[in-house]
């Protein structure tokens, strides 16, 4: 996450940082009675909707700053609503 999705991102890294918590999820992710296995998960779910909207965000905003689209958006101006699945 510090190296694709980190301070300074791009739509390559997000998408690069996307497919390894794609991945991931499918070895680690899922419900479990194992406290390790379950916080994996947990945070397997929270860096794919920190992913997820950090794509959806083609923009600098605030503290989310795309090196490929530095200046923000007017027509961006928006909050986003993801739904991230957990299977």
């Amino acid at each position: 996450m510090t190296q694709c999705a980190g301070v300074v991102r791009s739509g390559e890294s997000l998408t690069e940082a996307s497919a390894t918590i794609a991945d991931l999820s499918g070895r680690f992710g899922g419900a479990s009675t194992d406290p390790d296995r379950a916080e994996v998960a947990n945070l397997l779910l929270v860096a794919a909707a920190l992913a997820a909207a950090a794509i959806e965000r083609t923009e600098s905003r605030g503290a989310h700053t795309r090196d490929d689209h530095p200046t923000p958006d007017v027509d961006q101006c928006r909050r986003l609503v993801l739904t991230v699945g957990t299977g």
